[in-house]
C-alpha cells in the first residue's frame, strides 16, 4: 500500500486539478489506515533489525492437492540489515540474473530523497557493486533479465521530482550499466508492466503511466536485445502496475489487474494472455480480489508490477495481493496460482510487510519476496521464502 502511496505522490504532481477530490481523500484514507495497521500490529521497529544474511533452503514442489487457505499469525520477517546490506527503501527496481545467479536491485526511495545504488544478492549474503556508469535516479522503472541476450534489462522510470518520466533503455552485464541507443523506444513512462516471454525469446513490455500525457497507457512493445518494436491490436485497457510473468504451461505471458487511476476505487481485476502476437481476456473463476469489500473480508489487497512471477520449480505462476485487513486493521497478503484456466487461492496471511515483490532463484529453486513494511520514520525491508502454500522466513 506504501507503494502505491509513493507512485501517487510522483504522479499528483503532475495531475493538480485533473483527479477529483474523493478519490484523492480514498487514497490519503487507504494509506493511513495501512499505517496504523501495521502500528497497531507490529509496533515500531528500528530502521535496522536484524537478520540479513539468510541462507534459503530448496523447497520441494507441492502437491496438486490444493490446501484450504487458512489466515495465519505473525511470522518473525528475517529483516535486512543495513549494515549487511542495502539501506532501507520502498519501491526499488529489481531483476533475477540467471546468468550470474543473483537478485539485482537499483535504486528505491527512502525518507531522504531517492537513491542510484546498486546491489545484489547471491541467496547468501549482499554484496554492493560500484559500477562504471548507472541510470539517473529514478523510480518505477521496469526491470527484467533478457534470458536471450543474458542480461538484465532497465527500462523508463520517473526522474527526481516525478513530473517527467524517461525513455532510457539500460542493461546490466554483472558488472557495470550500459546505456543502450535503440532505432526505436517506446515513449517515455514509469510502472509499466514488463516480462521475458520465452515462447518469442524477447522481454514484452505493457501499458505504464506517461507523466507528459497525465494518463495510464495500453500499448505493447517487446525487445528483442537490439530495439523495440511497437505490437498495435486489442489489449488491456490502459494501466499501471499491472502484475505480469510468463506462463511455461501454456506458453503465454500472464497480466493480472493493475490501477487504470479512475475513480472512486481504480484497482482492476482482469487477467489478460499474450501469446506472442495478440491479446486474449480470459475469464476465470473466482479471480483475485483487489477492491476492498463491504463485509470486512479485505480491505484494499493491491496488485503491483513484480507482484507476480512464474516459480520455475512447479512451473505455477503465483501472484500476492497485499494490503490491509479491515476488522482487525492488519496488514494482509493473499497469495493465488494460475493453471492456466483458473486462480486459485493458496494463501490468506497476517504479516508486517506491505508490498511483496517477487523472484525466483535459479540457484535455490525457490520463489522469494523483497517485501517492505513502514512506520511513520522508516522502511524496513525483509525477504520472505515461499513454500508452496504460505510465505515464511528464509531458512537460516
Amino acid at each position: 500500500m506504501r507503494q502505491r502511496g509513493l507512485e501517487r505522490e510522483e504522479i499528483r504532481s503532475t495531475q493538480k486539478g485533473m483527479r477529483l477530490h474523493a478519490y484523492s481523500g480514498l487514497v490519503v484514507g487507504l494509506c493511513i489506515l495501512g499505517l496504523i495497521a501495521l502500528l497497531t500490529a507490529c509496533g515500531d521497529p528500528p530502521p535496522a533489525v536484524s537478520q540479513g544474511k539468510a541462507t534459503p533452503r530448496v523447497t520441494t514442489p507441492r502437491a496438486t492437492a490444493m490446501a484450504t487457505p487458512t489466515s495465519n499469525a505473525y511470522s518473525t520477517p528475517a529483516f535486512i540489515e543495513d549494515g549487511a546490506g542495502p539501506a532501507s527503501r520502498a519501491v526499488p527496481q529489481f531483476a533475477y540474473d540467471k546468468r550470474h545467479e543473483g537478485l539485482v536491485l537499483f535504486g528505491g526511495k527512502s525518507f531522504t530523497g531517492y537513491l542510484q545504488d546498486t546491489w545484489t544478492w547471491d541467496g547468501h549474503a549482499w554484496t554492493q557493486r560500484h559500477p562504471a556508469a548507472s541510470p539517473k535516479p529514478i523510480l518505477g522503472a521496469s526491470m527484467a533479465y533478457d534470458d536471450a541476450t543474458g542480461l538484465v534489462v532497465l527500462f523508463g522510470g520517473s526522474l527526481i521530482g516525478g513530473n517527467q518520466a524517461t525513455n532510457e533503455t539500460w542493461i546490466w552485464d554483472g558488472t557495470t550499466w550500459v546505456q543502450e541507443n535503440p532505432p526505436t523506444s517506446p515513449p517515455p513512462r514509469m510502472n509499466a508492466s514488463i516480462a521475458y516471454d520465452a515462447a518469442i525469446g524477447q522481454l514484452v513490455l505493457f501499458g505504464g503511466f506517461a507523466t507528459g500525457a497525465n494518463s495510464p497507457l495500453n500499448d505493447t512493445w517487446t525487445w528483442d536485445g537490439t530495439t523495440w518494436t511497437q505490437h498495435p491490436g486489442m489489449a488491456p485497457s490502459a494501466r499501471m502496475n499491472a502484475s505480469m510473468a510468463y506462463d511455461a504451461a501454456t506458453h503465454t505471458v500472464v497480466l493480472f489487474g493493475g490501477d487504470d487511476m479512475g475513480a472512486p476505487i481504480p484497482l482492476l481485476t482482469d487477467t489478460w494472455t499474450w501469446d506472442g502476437t495478440a491479446w486474449t481476456q480470459e475469464h476465470p473463476s473466482p479471480s483475485p480480489e483487489v477492491r476492498f469489500t463491504n463485509n470486512g473480508t479485505l480491505y484494499g489487497a493491491y496488485p503491483i508490477q513484480t507482484s507476480m512471477v512464474l516459480d520455475e520449480a512447479t512451473q505455477q505462476v503465483t501472484l500476492t495481493l497485499a494490503g490491509s485487513d479491515n476488522p482487525g486493521k492488519q496488514n494482509i497478503q493473499v497469495s493465488w496460482t494460475w493453471d492456466g484456466k483458473n486462480w486459485r487461492q493458496q494463501s490468506l496471511q497476517h504479516l508486517p510487510e506491505q508490498d511483496m515483490c517477487l523472484f525466483y532463484s535459479v540457484a535455490q529453486r525457490t520463489v522469494y519476496a523483497f517485501a517492505t513494511s513502514i512506520t511513520m520514520t522508516a522502511f524496513n525491508d525483509s525477504l520472505w521464502q515461499w513454500k508452496g502454500h504460505n510465505w515464511q522466513p528464509p531458512t537460516v
